[in-house]
C-alpha cells in the first residue's frame, strides 16, 4: 500500500513538472531571424537549406578563427 501510495505521487508530480515546462516552452516566442537582401536577388527564406548552410559555415569559420587566437595569460598565476 506504502509503495502503491509513493508510485502515485511521483506520477503526480511528473505530471505537474510536465504541465508547467509545457506551459513555459508555449510562452517563449522565438525572434525573427533579419535577412538581408541582396539587389537583384531575392532573399532566401529563414530554414532554406541553402541559407542553413551559409549560417553553419559563417558560424564554423568564427569558431575555428575565434581557437586560432592565442589566450590571454596575464591573468594566470604561476
Amino acid at each position: 500500500m506504502r509503495g502503491v501510495l509513493g508510485i502515485i505521487g511521483l506520477v503526480v508530480a511528473v505530471v505537474i513538472v510536465g504541465l508547467i515546462a509545457r506551459k513555459q516552452l508555449a510562452s517563449v516566442q522565438v525572434p525573427a531571424v533579419p535577412t538581408v537582401a541582396v539587389p537583384g536577388q531575392p532573399a532566401p527564406a529563414v530554414g532554406t537549406p541553402a541559407n542553413t548552410k551559409q549560417q553553419l559555415d559563417q558560424l564554423k569559420s568564427g569558431i575555428e578563427a575565434t581557437l586560432q587566437q592565442p589566450r590571454d595569460t596575464t591573468d594566470e598565476k604561476k
